[in-house]
């Protein structure tokens, strides 16, 4: 299984406050983890939006829905 990198941050092109590694089947089950880990991370860290990378560096996902893209 390939390995993805989630991280929680204030916006979309921000520094992590804080990042997770999941091993995960695609891109949409690595993004429900990263879904379930929010929550924490909004608590915990502050977060506001999160960024799923997967080995290749690319962002695969980004969350949660309604978050800017620029």
């Amino acid at each position: 299984m390939p390995w993805f990198e989630i991280i929680y941050s204030e916006d979309v092109s921000s520094k992590a406050l804080s990042s997770n590694k999941v091993a995960a089947r695609d891109r949409t089950e690595a993004a429900a983890t990263a879904m379930r880990g929010f929550a924490n991370a909004r608590t915990t860290h502050g977060a506001k939006c999160f960024r799923v990378i997967d080995g290749l560096g690319m962002v695969v996902a980004r969350g949660p829905k309604g978050i800017s893209k620029t």
